[in-house]
């Protein structure tokens, strides 16, 4: 069943052409929506593949060759950038030319899909070899392709909608190409993985528009050809069958491991958990910890303070009743006149005790000083005054003070 949504370009000729093949192969899957992309991360929309469909026309089929006799391919061949940067492929060769494209919803691996689908020619005269290998692979399997893309025209970056790299500079997945020209659609091997598994090859033939069929006689009976269409036909389901019991195994192994390393990583992340509320506890407990230390040091430090403020206090109380003592017992003795205990009675309100004692040697010494001074002049006169002596005289009253302030100066 097909329904053909097909935008004619141009018109395939129907009669045979001298030393060419016909071929119809498809190009791409249409994205359904923002994650049905392909294994290279392209989502492919409808309407941009539409806008740049006619670059399709006179692009070529390609193949990079593995063998000098030209029959097997690989894939696109090495990637390169000429002088401008464009991007080139030096080692592939175009063994034919898209003359139409368009697209169509057909019916491919079981279900229907948008698909955009080429025809054109292989050059089966210059490359009978790979025609050859074409024919008989495409009878026995599956022949996939992958389609290039460029920059529009001159320009040599693809323009797309939103970004087309992520952050760190790799493609970015789900990257949506909308201003482009289609340069070309590989044919791969059987060896190298497609990146849209619905390019492939759908037809070949070289006289009429049968598939899969020209190396059928001609003059074989309807049943002989329905026999050997039956034939090919349960033979590739049996492959396919095969192949896809080998996809189930594969899938089953691996989701195994995968549920392997689920149970070891459950295990893992429960002993994590384990370790982390083990160190959680431990913490609040060393938390609690610090906390009363913190508490007792505050404590400590409060009666610390509280004692030196008292020691202090206590200092001081003992310097004021010391210097208040000193000045009221000792200050007397010494015979000071009432103006010189007041010039040192600054130093009690200071409590400043080696300053009063300073000044107090120091009035004493001027003291002591004007005594004798006074002595010398005493002296003089008395030997003057005598005539019959030669010692001083000294009259009672100058020396009961004298006495009383020598006794008093040196305590």
């Amino acid at each position: 069943m097909k329904f053909d949504m097909k935008i004619e370009l141009c018109e395939m000729p129907n009669e045979e052409v001298a030393g060419r093949a016909k071929i119809k192969m498809s190009a791409l899957k249409i994205s359904k929506n923002d994650m049905d992309n392909n294994d290279n991360g392209i989502n492919w929309v409808k309407t941009y593949a539409q806008d740049n469909i006619k670059s399709f026309i006179g692009a070529s089929y390609k193949v990079a060759f593995i063998d000098d006799e030209k029959t097997y391919p690989s894939g696109h061949g090495s990637m390169q950038h000429d002088e401008d940067g464009n991007i080139i492929f030096p080692d592939s060769v175009s063994v034919g030319s898209i003359q139409d494209a368009y697209i169509e919803l057909i019916e491919i691996d079981g279900g229907y899909e948008d698909i955009l689908t080429t025809e054109g020619f292989i050059y089966k005269q210059s490359y009978p070899n790979f025609y050859n290998w074409l024919k008989s692979e495409l009878n026995s399997g599956v022949i996939y392709g992958s389609v290039e893309i460029n920059g529009k025209g001159d320009s040599r970056n693809i323009i797309y909608d939103g970004e087309s790299k992520n952050f760190d500079g790799t493609p970015k997945i789900g990257r949506k190409p909308k201003i482009y020209d289609f340069t070309a659609l590989a044919i791969l091997s059987d060896f190298v993985p497609p990146a849209d598994k619905y390019s492939r090859v759908l037809e070949v033939n070289s006289k009429t528009n049968i598939t899969h069929t020209e190396e059928l006689q001609e003059n074989n009976s309807f049943d002989d050809k329905s026999q050997t269409i039956n034939k090919e036909v349960k033979e590739m389901d049996e492959k396919v069958i095969l192949e896809l019991n080998q996809k189930i195994e594969n899938k089953t192994t691996e989701i195994n491991e995968l549920t392997t390393k689920n149970t070891d990583l459950g295990a893992k992340n429960a002993e994590l958990n384990e370790a982390v509320v083990n160190a959680n506890k431990a913490l609040e407990e060393a938390n609690t910890k610090v906390n009363d230390l913190t508490a007792e040091l505050n404590a400590c430090k409060e009666k610390l303070e509280a004692f030196e403020a008292e020691k202090e206090r206590a200092e001081t109380e003992q310097k004021k009743a010391e210097i208040n003592s000193y000045f009221e017992t000792e200050i007397p003795k010494n015979g000071f006149a009432v103006e010189e205990v007041n010039s040192m009675k600054h130093f009690v309100d200071e409590v400043d005790l080696a300053g009063l004692k300073a000044a107090e040697s120091e009035l004493c010494t001027k003291k002591f000083k004007e005594i004798k001074s006074k002595e010398v002049e005493e002296k003089d006169e008395s030997e003057i005054n005598s005539t019959t002596t030669s010692f001083i005289t000294i009259h009672e009253k100058e020396k009961k003070s004298m006495t009383n302030n020598e006794v008093s100066f040196f305590k």
